[in-house]
């Protein structure tokens, strides 16, 4: 419970850094999210871009549901207006990974995430995507 705390009480901080120093940014958080096996993708649902700026991931931590050992993962983006994929990027623990510039459209987009890996296990991503 109390590491539930403590990323929900990082993401507020860093809202409220951005917000303090006059910077419009947005960040939609996905917490506890299963990474399938098998490298399946997990799509989120829809969210709504209200302002311009490349997209980013920022990975809390990313565990395999079994072993608790590191799980590398791959994201990209859904554009769901006018169909259109980002490229795939991987995810670095405790850092900032952008997507590419079809990213920066103010419209609805999806979060799409899979293990690098092909693994027969699942695996528990919590981070951010933020712009």
């Amino acid at each position: 419970m109390m590491k539930y705390f403590k990323i929900s009480f990082s993401v507020f901080f860093f809202a409220l850094l951005l917000a303090v120093t006059n910077v419009n940014a947005e960040v939609h958080g996905f917490f506890g999210v299963t990474v399938k096996r098998f490298s399946a993708p997990y799509t989120s649902n829809a969210y709504t871009k209200v302002d311009t700026g490349t997209q980013f991931l920022f990975e809390t931590k990313c565990t395999d549901d079994l072993t608790d050992d590191d799980r590398t993962v791959q994201s990209r983006l859904y554009r769901v207006v006018t169909p259109i994929y980002t490229s795939w990027i991987t995810a670095v623990k405790q850092d900032y990974v952008y997507y590419n510039s079809t990213s920066q459209t103010v419209t609805d987009w999806k979060f799409i995430l899979k293990s690098k890996k092909s693994l027969i296990t699942t695996a528990t991503f919590y981070g951010h995507v933020g712009y």
